[in-house]
């Protein structure tokens, strides 16, 4: 049996690389694939003698004679010695020139070259003049005169704002001329009088009592002086309680262990002039009187025959008793 071997030709296409062709590191990985393809290739061959042929009788095939090499690809990017390598060599300078993102002063930026427009635009305003200065302008001139300004409330001269008044202000400010005809503490120690009876000092200072031989006789609303008799003393009208006069009103109030009133009318009185009380000498059982609360305890307790009388006198009094219906004899004067 005759074995025939056949060499498989390689198609070698020249053309220029595109833009974003392969690099030449794919391309090695292509060489390195179709070596590949011719190994295995005689390697098939030396399988096939072994199977079909004895060794006796074949000769082994060792490789391949004359085989087609594939054209040499040109025009690729190489990762040493063309711009690939350039750009690589030229990476480390990159990463310096590159400057960081944000704002950064002239010497840590990257120049640009602006058009005549921007530069206009750009260019910063003239000098800021005629401002106001902390020191040595105006605000200083202004603070050293604020400064001058006192503080409120009365003060000196020296220390006050000097102001010109009109003339008008002036006579209205101008004090009064001094006061005159005041008393004095020697002129007020001779003329407090004399305390002997006579006439009386031109500058006295004892009370003002007058002689009326007649008295007086004053309505509502008038004034006088103390009064006097023709021997000096005191004129004074006491007036004797036990003489006023009004409307006479009694009644013989029954009393038990609840309070009553003390009043003839079972009212409250209202200027009252005269108010007698008395137990009955008939009563089995102790009467007492007292206020509105009062009571066999604390009561002040009116004993036998003995009365008790009030002048002038409107207090509201309540009357009890230790024993049911005793009789309280009430007289009244209004």
């Amino acid at each position: 049996m005759q074995i025939n071997t056949y060499l498989y030709p390689s198609v070698l296409v020249t053309t220029t690389l595109p833009v974003g062709g392969a690099t030449s590191a794919n391309q090695t990985l292509q060489i390195t694939q179709e070596t590949a393809i011719n190994t295995n290739l005689g390697t098939l061959n030396t399988s096939v003698n072994g199977l079909l042929k004895p060794s006796s009788t074949l000769t082994a095939i060792t490789s391949i004679t004359n085989p087609v090499t594939v054209n040499t690809i040109t025009g690729f990017a190489l990762e040493s010695g063309g711009n690939l390598a350039a750009i690589e060599n030229h990476s480390a300078s990159v990463d310096t020139k590159l400057p960081s993102q944000g704002q950064a002063l002239s010497a840590a930026s990257m120049p640009v070259v602006l058009p005549a427009s921007q530069v206009i635009t750009l260019t910063p305003p003239a000098a800021i003049t005629n401002f106001a200065l902390e020191t040595g302008g105006n605000l200083a001139a202004i603070k050293a005169d604020v400064d001058k300004i006192p503080s409120q409330g009365q003060a000196l001269s020296a220390a006050s704002m000097p102001v010109v008044l009109p003339a008008s202000q002036v006579i209205t400010l101008t004090p009064p001329a001094a006061i005159t005809n005041f008393a004095l503490d020697t002129s007020v120690q001779n003329t407090q009088g004399t305390k002997a009876p006579g006439a009386a000092a031109s500058k006295s200072n004892l009370i003002g009592a007058i002689y009326t031989a007649a008295g007086i006789s004053l309505t509502d609303g008038q004034q006088a002086a103390l009064q006097l008799g023709n021997d000096g003393s005191l004129r004074v009208n006491i007036v004797n309680p036990q003489q006023a006069t009004g409307t006479i009103t009694s009644v013989q109030k029954t009393v038990g262990t609840s309070a009553v009133r003390a009043t003839v009318s079972g009212s409250a009185p209202s200027a009252r002039k005269k108010l007698f009380l008395k137990s009955s000498k008939l009563n089995t059982g102790a009467v007492f009187f007292g206020s509105s609360s009062v009571t066999t305890a604390n009561g002040m307790e009116i004993i036998g025959p003995d009365r008790i009388e009030f002048d002038f006198d409107s207090s509201d009094y309540y009357l009890i008793s230790d024993t049911a219906t005793q009789t309280v004899e009430i007289l009244e004067v209004y």
